[in-house]
C-alpha cells in the first residue's frame, strides 16, 4: 500500500471515528434538552439577525447584549428566568463548539453580564400580603396616562374584584365577558380548582368609586384600544402601540410594579 493510500486509510478512519463521537454526544442529551437546545439557538440566531450581525462565530458583546435584553426586554415583556438565560447560554456554546469556534459565553464580559443578571433576577421572593381596595385606589391613582394607564387600571380592579389568578387573567377573551344591567359576567373556561372542566361565570358589579370601578374600567379600556376580538389584555410599547397577549407572567410583573 502506497503512502498515499495509508493516508487515506487514516483519514477515513478519523472521519468515522468523528461520526461516532458525534453521534454519542447527541445521544448523551435528552430528547427534550436537545429539542430547547434548537429552540434556544433559533432565539439567538433571530436576534443577531435583527441587529444584523453573525450568529456564528457571535462576538462575546453580541451574546453579552443578548443576555442583558433576556433579563431586561423591551417594552413590558416578560423577563426570562435566570435558568432560562442559562440554557440559552448552553445552547449558544454547544453550538459554537460542533462548529468548531472559540465559545464566546466564556469571555469574562459575558460571565460578568450574567453574574449582574443572577443578582438582579436571583432575590428571593418576600412574603406576600393581602392587598386591600386602598392598595388598588393608590395604584390606580399612580397610573400613568395612555393606554397602558388604561390597560392596568383594567387589570388591577378586574383582577381584585374577581379574585381571578393571573393565569385565568391572561385567558380572557372579549367575548368571555358579557355586559349587564349589573356590570359584568366573566365566563372562565376553565381554571385550576375545575376538575370537570365545565368552567365558572364570576360577576362583576360597578364600584362605589368610579376610579375603581372594573366595569367602568373595562369600557375605557376597550374603547381607548379598540379591541374588539381575541384576548383582553395585551402587551403595548413604549410608543402606546398595541401588541400580542399579555402572558401570566407579564401580569404578574405588571401587578408587582404597581403594588410594590
Amino acid at each position: 500500500m502506497s503512502g498515499h493510500d495509508a493516508r487515506a486509510v487514516v483519514a477515513e478512519r478519523l472521519a468515522a471515528l468523528e461520526a461516532k463521537v458525534a453521534a454519542a454526544a447527541v445521544r448523551s442529551r435528552a430528547p427534550a434538552t436537545l429539542r430547547a437546545y434548537r429552540s434556544d439557538w433559533k432565539d439567538f440566531a433571530t436576534f443577531c439577525d435583527q441587529l444584523g450581525v453573525d450568529a456564528l462565530p457571535a462576538a462575546p458583546a453580541v451574546v453579552a447584549g443578548y443576555v442583558a435584553e433576556l433579563a431586561d426586554p423591551p417594552d413590558d415583556r416578560s423577563p426570562a428566568r435566570v435558568s432560562t438565560i442559562t440554557r440559552r447560554l448552553a445552547a449558544i456554546g454547544e453550538g459554537h463548539k460542533v462548529s468548531g469556534h472559540p465559545n464566546p459565553c466564556t469571555d469574562p464580559l459575558v460571565r460578568e453580564t450574567m453574574k449582574g443578571v443572577r443578582r438582579a433576577l436571583g432575590v428571593a421572593p418576600t412574603q406576600k400580603k393581602g392587598i386591600t381596595t386602598g392598595d388598588i385606589k393608590a395604584a390606580v391613582a399612580a397610573l400613568p396616562p395612555g393606554l397602558a394607564g388604561h390597560r392596568d387600571r383594567l387589570l388591577l380592579t378586574l383582577g381584585f374584584a374577581g379574585g381571578f389568578r393571573r393565569s385565568e387573567l391572561a385567558g380572557i377573551n372579549v367575548a368571555d365577558v358579557e355586559q349587564v344591567a349589573e356590570g359584568l359576567l366573566v365566563h372562565l373556561e376553565r381554571s385550576k380548582t375545575d376538575q370537570e372542566g365545565k368552567g365558572r361565570r364570576v360577576e362583576i358589579v360597578y364600584g362605589t368609586d368610579a376610579a375603581t370601578c372594573p366595569v367602568r374600567a373595562w369600557r375605557t379600556w376597550l374603547a381607548a384600544s379598540a379591541i374588539i376580538t381575541g384576548p383582553v389584555f395585551r402587551r403595548v410599547d413604549r410608543h402606546d402601540r398595541l401588541l400580542g397577549p399579555l402572558s401570566p407572567q407579564g401580569i404578574a410583573l405588571v401587578v408587582k410594579r404597581h403594588m410594590v
